[in-house]
């Protein structure tokens, strides 16, 4: 094994140390933004912090280590390993297809062409009520419901049972899941269960 001399150490140390300090103090900056603003609700490069775009996706590991022991436990999602979704940032956040499958409820739901492809946060806030919800699992099947008295179909995958548990007025509405029963269905099927009435599957 090769011996380093001790003013090579030294050598290097005194390179290495301003470009870490430099990192270190930026690292400092961002974590106080996630103190003073906790789940901010942004992307990572909107962060208003004087450091690089991608600082935060280089240096995660040692960020997340930071803010579990700053931040109070409301503003850390624990059950989340993905450093945007664990401190509240925008984590390009996936569209599903939404349509009217009565057009009267258009004046009841702003979809001014009664099909749309919408974020999620956008799908939660509609104004839904006394609905039948049908939960399809692929774009065909949205696109091929027929009408329904007082029906909406919305495009799901086979994680939508997890991802459609911030829209809470599922809850209060009758939810049908239709798809196919293989590996994904029943995982589907139970999980839209726990986020609204009692789902039927077929």
């Amino acid at each position: 094994m090769p011996i380093i001399a001790p003013d090579e150490v030294a050598r290097k140390a005194t390179n290495i140390y301003p470009k870490f300090l430099k990192q270190w103090i930026l690292g400092e900056d961002v974590a106080e933004f996630f103190i003073t603003s906790p789940s901010p609700d942004c992307y990572a490069r909107q962060i208003p912090v004087a450091v690089d775009t991608k600082f935060v996706e280089r240096n995660a590991g040692t960020l997340r280590d930071w803010l579990d022991e700053l931040l109070p436990d409301s503003a850390v999602d624990i059950n989340e390993e993905k450093f945007e979704r664990r401190f509240g940032l925008r984590d390009g956040e996936p569209h599903r297809g939404v349509r009217l499958l009565d057009r009267a409820l258009t004046a009841e739901i702003p979809l001014p062409f009664g099909e749309a492809s919408l974020p999620l946060r956008s799908i939660a806030v509609l104004p839904v009520e006394r609905a039948t919800v049908f939960i399809v699992e692929n774009n065909l099947n949205l696109v091929t419901l027929p009408a329904f008295p007082r029906g909406i179909g919305i495009q799901g995958a086979g994680d939508a049972a997890n991802r459609l548990e911030c829209v809470k007025w599922l809850a209060n509405n009758r939810v049908y899941y239709w798809g196919d029963i293989d590996v994904e269905g029943p995982p589907f099927s139970r999980g839209c269960g726990t986020c609204s009435r009692p789902s039927k599957a077929s």
